[in-house]
């Protein structure tokens, strides 16, 4: 998923995966290495944007919703915004 915020001038990459428990290790720096050139390509196409890359993975078990907890609030400034999400996510 791509989400452009015209006005912070910013590109998210969004890559979201659900794996078994026993091989989602590892997974997230994989799919950072994964889009690095594309976000090479879209930081020049787009001049003066940022470009971050956010990997959701989660195991089917529910193992690593710590960190993707900490992933959705680093999109969103609001607290208030970022349980009502979690809320819905679970």
């Amino acid at each position: 998923m791509t989400l452009e915020e015209r006005r912070k001038k910013e590109i998210l990459l969004i890559d979201m995966a659900c794996l078994n428990e026993f091989i989602k290790d590892g997974r997230r720096e994989e799919k950072i290495r994964k889009f690095q050139q594309l976000c090479y390509g879209l930081r020049e196409r787009r001049d003066g944007y940022k470009v971050k890359i956010i990997p959701v993975v989660i195991g089917y078990l529910g193992g690593g919703m710590k960190r993707l907890i900490d992933d959705i609030r680093e999109l969103f400034n609001d607290e208030k915004d970022l349980h009502g999400i979690i809320k819905e996510c679970l």
